[in-house]
């Protein structure tokens, strides 16, 4: 993932892990879920250390063009609980609801498959407009 805002000098990278969870509505309609658990890549000045966790909803329609391969669109929103920590100081936290927007393909069969997903959420946060991008590759298994 990648969260950036105009006054950082640089965009922070982070790392982490996903939960999905979908429910069909339709044949093409459905309901996404998630759960992301993100730290940053490296030891920032000071020794900060910056975590995110974000739950989203999405609406996601679905085409199946093939019985094997399913790209969809999604738009919905997500809960973003940001924490800065710094050995010495007090814990930096905010949080903040924020529109998301994104997309993804599913590739394999209806029981187990390979998938992509990527999303933009735009988040205020300290006062300020954060663009967090997401990045989630994985295996999907149906029950």
């Amino acid at each position: 993932a990648v969260l950036d805002t105009d006054t950082l000098p640089e965009a922070l990278e982070f790392t982490g892990f996903t939960l999905f969870g979908k429910i069909g509505f339709t044949d093409n309609w459905g309901l996404l879920i998630s759960y992301r658990d993100m730290e940053d890549d490296e030891l920032l000045i000071g020794g900060e250390e910056d975590f995110y966790t974000q739950i989203g909803i999405h609406a996601a329609y679905m085409w199946r063009p093939d019985k094997r391969v399913r790209p969809h669109v999604k738009f919905g929103i997500a809960r973003t609980d940001f924490d800065a920590e710094q050995p010495g100081n007090p814990t930096l936290s905010d949080d903040g609801v924020g529109i998301s927007l994104g997309g993804g393909l599913e590739a394999g069969s209806q029981r187990v498959a390979f998938f992509g997903d990527a999303d933009v959420t735009v988040v205020s946060l300290f006062n300020e407009d954060f663009g967090i991008v997401d990045v989630t590759l994985g295996i999907i298994f149906k029950f």
